[in-house]
């Protein structure tokens, strides 16, 4: 409806004085605009669903992520425990060692 706002309102008198000469050209000029105009409208609404689409898609990937950040932290947790736990076990080992070969 924009277009017609624009464009053609302005020139309401040359349309109807042309209408009269052709009235052919004025029909297909009109159907032509309520073409675009459905045209318009589709691309709207399927526009504003892959904008849903996509927020949605961003937000899963997200989610996803902070899942896997915390997941990581808990790893790398679980990595320091281990090697602290390690060092000790070896330590104790080199201890009993030496023990061993006093004896």
């Amino acid at each position: 409806m924009n277009i017609y706002n624009k464009y053609v309102r302005a020139h309401t008198d040359e349309i109807l004085e042309n209408k009269k000469k052709d009235p052919e050209t004025i029909e297909e000029l009109d159907r032509q605009l309520q073409y675009m105009e459905k045209s318009i409208g589709i691309l709207k609404t399927s526009t504003s669903q892959n904008q849903m689409k996509t927020r949605m898609n961003i937000n899963k990937r997200r989610q996803e992520n902070n899942y896997l950040i915390a997941d990581l932290e808990h790893v790398r947790a679980s990595k320091k425990s281990a090697q602290k736990e390690l060092e000790h076990k070896t330590l104790t080992l080199q201890k009993l060692k030496l023990e061993k070969q006093k004896l």
